[in-house]
């Protein structure tokens, strides 16, 4: 790149410098890892073969297929002179790599939002959402609409955007400060990953539960804050940027996490539906069986008027439906996933007169002592197949 454009680098600086393999790498490692976890959610949401796929399944592959596409530009960005230093990189390469820059953009402007909705389309599934759901849906698409049109309305003509680079006397201008534009939808971007991860905290901590499994079941939803952190990081990144006219290094970082990001995020949205896989993992079976037993509490017994006790009655879904048919109007047919807790309590009843059996109850007249009644409440969080 001509010095006369961009002035001499800096002394002691190493134009040797070269990051494209290391960039190349990151972004193999973080797409092969999102594409593994989209292939045993399917394959957990299908296994034996009676589940139906949802659209929060088929927004997550879509946004897989847009996160294909920033990573090709990541790559080709590379081929380009994008991870090295702008002073040994070829003027038609930095143009190139602008042209590239500008469609890494827009395919990130997609696929994060993809993400976001299907996320949203799981709370669905899972949650009484309502309005809270479609304020988030909104902002996502509104995101994706606003970054898109920002960037092609930035310079006049378009092709100014690239051009500026290698010939910035073309007779064009920006109207928008470029890096003003990429850090402020950054911290937008933050901002509705905070909204959205915690949207389901709130019902969660009202279920009926031991405290291990809130944590638990919470803890699997508070991962998707992995991706609040890689959004922290872009947005470091993107405040190198500033008055660097180091273009092709500097923003080598930007579009790493910006590949990184949205790959997180794929592997988050994957992890609460991949409970079913977890009884063919022989130490994660082992490891859920040995929690069972704990909160079962093995060692007491049922004598007369005791509390402590095995108690159980299922909770199902289709009840639930049935008693609260206008509460889950936005809750599909097809809905694959719900929530459950497992209450164990014993409540030894005695009397002087016997009374019928309720559902849910059972009472023998061979019970050693009359009117016990036992109840067991099941209340498991998994997906149904």
């Amino acid at each position: 790149m001509s010095s006369l454009i961009i002035g001499k680098p800096p002394a002691g600086l190493d134009l040797s410098a070269d990051r494209i393999a290391q960039n190349d790498g990151t972004v193999a490692a973080v797409m092969a890892i999102a594409t593994i976890f989209v292939g045993l959610r399917f394959w957990a949401r299908t296994f034996n073969n009676r589940a139906n796929l949802a659209y929060d399944d088929w927004f997550l592959l879509a946004a897989l297929g847009f996160a294909y596409g920033t990573g090709i530009c990541c790559i080709l960005g590379g081929a380009y002179g994008i991870g090295k230093h702008i002073w040994v990189v070829d003027e038609n390469d930095v143009l190139m790599s602008m042209k590239i820059i500008f469609a890494y953009v827009v395919l990130y402007a997609t696929t994060v939002p993809m993400v976001k909705l299907s996320v949203l389309l799981l709370y669905r599934r899972i949650f009484r959402l309502t309005w809270s759901l479609y304020l988030c849906a909104f902002l996502s698409i509104g995101y994706a609409i606003s970054v898109s049109t920002t960037i092609s309305l930035a310079c006049v003509p378009t092709s100014y955007f690239w051009t500026q680079w290698v010939d910035p006397l073309s007779g064009g201008q920006c109207r928008v400060n470029l890096y003003n534009f990429y850090l402020w939808n950054g911290v937008a971007n933050l901002l509705t990953d905070v909204i959205i991860l915690c949207l389901p905290a709130p019902i969660l901590w009202k279920l009926q539960m031991p405290k291990s499994e809130k944590l638990a079941i919470s803890g699997i939803f508070l991962l998707g804050g992995f991706v609040c952190v890689a959004t922290l990081v872009r947005i470091y990144t993107i405040t190198q940027m500033k008055g660097s006219v180091d273009i092709t290094w500097v923003i080598g970082d930007a579009m790493i996490w910006s590949n990184v990001e949205p790959c997180i995020g794929i592997v988050s949205a994957c992890l609460p539906t991949l409970r079913p896989l977890v009884r063919h993992i022989p130490k994660l079976s082992i490891w859920e069986s040995f929690n069972s037993s704990r909160n079962s509490k093995p060692g007491t017994k049922d004598t007369p008027g005791s509390m402590p006790d095995s108690i159980s009655a299922s909770a199902n879904r289709s009840a639930y439906r049935s008693a609260n048919s206008k509460r889950n109007q936005f809750r599909p047919e097809e809905d694959e996933i719900y929530l459950t807790t497992d209450v164990a309590r014993t409540n030894s009843l005695r009397g002087g007169k016997s009374a019928a059996p309720s559902n849910g109850s059972t009472s023998s007249s061979q019970d050693p002592v009359p009117l016990q009644i036992r109840v067991k409440h099941n209340f498991d969080w998994s997906e149904e197949h």
